[in-house]
């Protein structure tokens, strides 16, 4: 039986002496006070906030707290915060909470940007929430909104990798203020981006309120969806910590993506140390066996990488590297050392993959920032020679479809364009004047078939292309496409 406990909150003092109190799982930050001078970060773990090091999940807006009290109670494996501004609302979460004995929710009164900027410390979120935040619906008034830059600036520090953020309001206008600031970070959902219909995500005040007044209620979730899983050598493969966060996720149809940290993209990693080896397949092995069968249907990628993709100004030169780049074929020509390093790598990466199930999409995400040009970038990177890996791209201005990243947010780029460049299998050096070109998107030779859709015009170097090449050219002038050749 659920013991009640008899309990009460008052503010603790007069305007002219206000400062921040913590309380018995209660935290009050009053208005207009210096927090930049007088502020302490947040220790999850001390004794009299939560204790433990369970995952913490930070609901904004709380209002009256019957969403978040629900969540705690479903939830006791994750730590729940509530932040709500007005302190009659924070004091009644407080009160629910005793009244159902939560320990793992805690009651922050205060402006969440203030909260953010001073009081939590970085990534440590796993999951945020912004249900049904003001829409301050007059147009002067809209710079009040909690959903602006400063705001997601701070929230994006504070967030773990694999963290998501997910946003509720019946405003139309606002859904769309949201969507536009979060424009580069993945939807959870199908364009539009929002579904009006989730049941599955928790009643509260407001939603009970509009829906019974006939209004849409908008959920935008948006989500970083990374769980990282230590793989080295010195680590000793208990994700006992990931697997309660990926569990997390799984309850709440989230989609996830687990990163692998090899160790691979450290400068110099020994691509042919059979020992390094060894530890990077038992770790992928063991996903395999203990996180794939759970997770499965969960799942949008397992990581290998995630570095620069200039794999030869830090690659580990051992005598049987040197000797298989005597013998490499492009060896006089003037990419051969950057093409040789991005070889060994892919094959590296190709082998490591084996070990994974065949079901799985294997994502590698590189940083162009170092390659110096266009050419060579896409020389590197190519799709013949990465051509089982879902790759990611950043660090460079290229015409380029598919999956980019930046820090822990992944996105997909498509170009509404007419116009494609081919970009040939062989080494062209002409290749920069095709890519000078406006308004065109890259394909590479080995794909262009699968990527010509919505195309009526290719440009292609003048005898660049192979026989394999040419015959998929015939196919799309076939098809009522144009070709010209330069």
């Amino acid at each position: 039986m659920t013991t009640k406990i008899k309990k009460d909150l008052y503010i603790p003092f007069r305007w002219e002496e206000r400062r921040h109190v913590f309380l018995e799982r209660f935290f009050y930050i009053p208005k207009k006070y210096d927090s930049q001078n007088h502020g302490e970060l947040l220790n999850w773990s001390r004794p009299e906030v939560f204790g433990n090091d369970l995952p913490v999940f930070v609901e904004f807006c709380s209002g009256n707290g019957q969403w978040i009290v629900q969540q705690a109670k479903a939830h006791p494996e994750c730590n729940w915060v509530a932040v709500e501004m007005r302190f009659e609302r924070a004091r009644q979460i407080w009160l629910r909470s005793f009244g159902e004995n939560l320990t793992n929710l805690y009651v922050v009164c205060g402006e969440a940007l203030e909260f953010l900027s001073y009081y939590v410390p970085p990534k440590c979120i796993a999951q945020s929430f912004i249900n049904f935040p003001d829409p301050w619906p007059k147009r002067h008034h809209a710079k009040h909104r909690i959903v602006q830059a400063p705001f997601l600036r701070c929230l994006s520090k504070t967030m773990k990798q694999g963290a998501s953020v997910t946003l509720v309001t019946d405003s139309p206008t606002y859904r769309d203020q949201m969507f536009d600031e979060f424009k580069q970070w993945r939807s959870r959902f199908e364009a539009p981006f929002f579904c009006t219909h989730f049941p599955s995500y928790g009643e509260s005040f407001f939603a009970d309120l509009w829906v019974g007044k006939g209004r849409e209620i908008f959920t935008y979730s948006i989500s970083m969806k990374w769980i990282d899983l230590p793989c080295q050598p010195h680590d000793s493969l208990d994700w006992s910590q990931q697997l309660s966060l990926a569990k997390t996720f799984q309850s709440q149809g989230e989609r996830i993506v687990w990163k692998c940290n090899l160790g691979i993209e450290t400068p110099f990693y020994p691509l042919d140390d059979e020992m390094q080896f060894q530890a990077a397949s038992l770790a992928m092995r063991r996903f395999t066996e203990h996180i794939w069968p759970i997770f499965q249907d969960h799942t949008d990628f397992v990581c290998l990488y995630q570095g620069t993709a200039g794999f030869d100004a830090f690659f580990s030169w051992s005598d049987k590297q040197r000797s298989e780049f005597e013998r490499f074929t492009d060896k006089e020509t003037p990419l051969a050392l950057p093409l040789f390093c991005a070889e060994s790598f892919a094959i590296y990466f190709q082998m490591l993959s084996h070990r994974l199930p065949d079901e799985a999409k294997v994502l590698l995400l590189f940083d162009l920032t170092h390659l110096k040009s266009p050419m060579r970038a896409l020389q590197v990177i190519s799709k013949e020679r990465f051509e089982h890996f879902s790759i990611g791209f950043r660090g460079m201005d290229l015409p380029l479809e598919g999956l980019w990243w930046e820090g822990t947010t992944l996105y997909t780029r498509k170009i509404e364009t007419t116009a494609g460049v081919v970009f040939p299998r062989e080494l062209c050096d002409r290749i920069e004047e095709l890519l000078s070109l406006d308004g065109v998107k890259i394909l590479f030779e080995s794909n262009v078939s699968e990527e010509w859709e919505g195309l009526d015009l290719l440009y292609v170097i003048a005898g660049s292309l192979g026989v394999q090449g040419m015959r998929k050219l015939s196919g799309f002038r076939a098809a009522g496409g144009e070709i010209i050749e330069i």
